[in-house]
């Protein structure tokens, strides 16, 4: 080979990787992609120049080049702000979109099983004698159930809501390492509380109270437990059916997936205990509780319908180690 003409050829184009490198943390997307796409032709170049060539002056150059590259594409971490607002439109909405079948099929589920034991209790007086006495039973009814909400202060209620429920959650992402079984078994104990107290209030004549007291905070809080049995469950199939990939890849791709949907629910289920601590018992009046939790339920579906799809349209799937935050910032 001749070094010479190499040399003349390539100058051009090493000497405008040097100058990336220079610029690193002013460069916009076009240049970062430029950067990139150097760096991997130069690196192309210095394997030739080793390979063909004694020159230790040239290998040296370009050695050195190649290092700064490098440095400058894998170790220019993006601003953690940038990091903070891909969470929130990438990461965790298009894990919760790629999932929807998942929690929507949780959500009926429950919905079914809640109703359906709400219905028999309601209808059967034995099966009510047999739940508790009648004087458990006008004491839940007249005063544990709404005093529940609101005998402890905002604050220390919202904090153990939000404890009690984000525990819920973690357990039924948890319970994937076992095919997301017990995510079943989670969902039925759930759904079997719902219904029992729903039928006996409704038994009472109390289903308004119930309804209302229910519904602000539990629209958001049942979605988020929803969707933390969708992923885990969908998590737990992966290692049934992986698909087109090999299965360790595929489990691999779909674990750290997951992490940002126990991330993102975090924020979720404080929201939703902050509505059960400070909107639930409040004076307001039914219909302007029960608009808050549909607002919230609305404003939260509507943000995963939209950030998600659009990030599915980029081919995007949440997994951590395929973010691009490893890119010169900005």
């Amino acid at each position: 080979m001749d070094i010479d003409a190499f040399v003349t050829v390539h100058q051009p184009t090493w000497d405008r990787l040097e100058q990336l490198v220079r610029r690193r943390r002013s460069l916009d997307g076009v240049e970062v992609d430029e950067l990139v796409e150097l760096y991997e032709r130069v690196s192309t170049h210095l394997s030739i120049v080793r390979s063909s060539s004694r020159d230790a002056l040239l290998i040296g150059r370009l050695s050195s080049l190649v290092a700064r590259a490098r440095s400058a594409v894998t170790g220019a971490h993006a601003p953690a702000w940038r990091e903070f607002a891909r969470f929130w439109t990438v990461s965790f909405p298009v894990v919760a979109y790629r999932a929807w079948r998942w929690w929507l099929g949780a959500a009926l589920g429950s919905t079914a099983v809640a109703v359906a034991v709400g219905a028999w209790v309601a209808g059967n007086p034995e099966v009510q004698a047999a739940i508790a006495t009648p004087e458990e039973i006008r004491q839940l009814v007249e005063h544990d159930f709404a005093d529940y909400y609101s005998e402890n202060p905002a604050g220390s209620f919202a904090a153990r809501v939000w404890i009690n429920n984000a525990w819920v959650a973690a357990q039924c992402i948890a319970f994937s390492i076992l095919l997301g079984v017990p995510t079943l078994y989670v969902l039925w104990q759930n759904a079997l509380n719902v219904g029992l107290t729903g039928g006996l209030m409704a038994a009472a004549g109390k289903s308004d109270v119930f309804f209302g007291l229910i519904t602000p905070h539990g629209l958001l809080e049942l979605t988020a437990v929803f969707l933390a049995a969708g992923a885990g469950m969908k998590l737990g199939w992966t290692a049934i059916d992986p698909g087109p990939r090999p299965r360790g890849q595929a489990l691999a791709e779909q674990g750290r997936a997951i992490v940002s949907v126990a991330l993102g629910l975090v924020a979720v289920l404080l929201l939703s205990g902050l509505i059960e601590a400070l909107v639930t018992p409040s004076p307001l009046p039914t219909w302007a509780r029960i608009g808050i939790g549909v607002l919230a339920e609305a404003a939260f579906l509507a943000y995963v319908v939209y950030f998600g799809r659009r990030a599915v349209r980029q081919g995007e799937s949440g997994d951590v180690e395929r973010a691009p935050d490893l890119a010169p910032a900005a």
